[in-house]
């Protein structure tokens, strides 16, 4: 994003959209704040996602910040949690999204919708691929980058959080609940 200022605190959660990222947010909101009440009408105070914020406003959260993103690979991003879900789930909840937002026609079945969804059309975040390979081929061996399954989250929460944790440094385990 051009015209913000990011810092070398920052921390980046990525995700192709309809892969949990605002699940996550929730989650890591909850983990860096424990006395405050996560909603939906404050989680931009907590996790701001940087499409919907200027830079003023994102220079007045309280670093270390954590800011959602769903771009492709950006070197200026330098501490990232990628967030990766089953390309199948995602295909399906983009697929609902997409017609809820009329970016396709809401009559239009799979067959309509899956080549456009495969390509990239829908968005200006490229592929499923393209964005999950973008993130892996830059930065899978760095230490300051986290790979998240989504699944994972799912099947036990607590457990993929620990290492979200410590990522952020902040203590995830079962007394800080």
């Amino acid at each position: 994003m051009r015209g913000y200022d990011y810092f070398d605190d920052d921390v980046f959660l990525v995700s192709y959209p309809k892969s949990g990222n605002t699940w996550t947010r929730f989650l890591v909101a909850n983990l860096r704040y424990p006395s405050e009440t996560i909603t939906l009408t404050n989680i931009e105070r907590f996790v701001p996602e940087i499409y919907l914020n200027d830079n003023a406003a994102l220079k007045r959260i309280e670093r270390p910040r954590v800011l959602k993103s769903h771009d492709s690979f950006l070197p200026r991003f330098k501490r990232v949690i990628y967030i990766v879900r089953d390309p199948r789930d995602v295909a399906v909840s983009y697929f609902h999204y997409a017609k809820k937002m009329r970016w396709v026609d809401p009559d239009a079945g799979y067959d309509q919708y899956m080549p456009r969804f495969l390509s990239g059309e829908l968005d200006s975040f490229g592929s499923w691929g393209e964005n999950v390979a973008s993130w892996l081929g830059a930065r899978r061996d760095n230490p300051d980058f986290l790979l998240v399954r989504y699944e994972d989250l799912l099947e036990d929460t607590l457990a993929a959080l620990r290492p979200i944790g410590r990522f952020l440094g902040v203590d995830a385990d079962d007394s800080a609940y």
